[in-house]
């Protein structure tokens, strides 16, 4: 399933499936980004990474999903 049907399949139903392929598929690359932004700021990563890596997928959730939503429409794929 390409990136943008599986966002779409999170947003718009209740697809446990789908949240799982997500976050098998992202949960790398953001909580690298994390440990990245957090070095950046000389911080010690492990202490965030978990905490900041529930944070954003609770605002990807936000508001029926609208940030995933608008962000697959910027960047297919």
């Amino acid at each position: 399933m390409f990136a943008e049907e599986l966002i779409r399949a999170c947003a718009e139903s209740d697809d446990g499936a789908a949240w799982e392929e997500i976050i098998a598929r992202f949960q790398r690359p953001i909580s690298l980004s994390i440990k990245r932004t957090a070095c950046q700021w000389g911080k010690d990563p492990a202490q965030f990474v978990d905490d900041l890596l529930q944070e954003t997928y609770l605002k990807l959730c936000a508001d029926k999903c609208r940030s995933l939503l608008e962000f697959a429409r910027q960047h297919s794929d």
